[in-house]
């Protein structure tokens, strides 16, 4: 850090204010960062998906919406149930299963009912607030 002439800071290198709990690699293209999702992230994302799947129905999709963002939820079930889930596919399926629901949480669906754009908001918060 140096002082700049108007009293300011002037920060010359990264700053995390706050909790910072990731990875972060500078200036190296060589690099290679793996994760791994926790057992508590893994039954985290399996309880919510699984209650997503089972409010699916009242949201009045599409059948092949249904059936695809039912088939999404089952891939990340099954991927979270392994030893050690590939992030990538469970990262996948969580955002489509938030991007079939948001046109119905934003209303954007015309025909949608309140109700359905109530749980679909309360689903992409849910699926929003998952660490993967």
């Amino acid at each position: 850090m140096s002082g700049s002439g108007d009293g300011g800071n002037i920060y010359n290198e990264p700053m995390f204010f706050g909790d910072f709990n990731g990875q972060m690699a500078m200036g190296n293209r060589k690099s290679v960062q793996h994760q791994t999702i926790s057992v508590n992230a893994a039954a985290d994302i399996a309880t919510v998906v699984d209650q997503v799947l089972k409010q699916l129905d009242a949201l009045g999709l599409a059948e092949e919406d249904l059936d695809d963002a039912v088939a999404q939820g089952r891939v990340v079930l099954a991927e979270v149930a392994k030893e050690e889930p590939d992030r990538t596919v469970v990262r996948r399926g969580v955002n489509y299963l938030k991007g079939v629901v948001a046109a119905i949480a934003t209303g954007a669906v015309v025909g949608a009912n309140q109700g359905a754009a109530e749980i679909g908001q309360q689903i992409v918060k849910d699926l929003g607030n998952l660490v993967i």
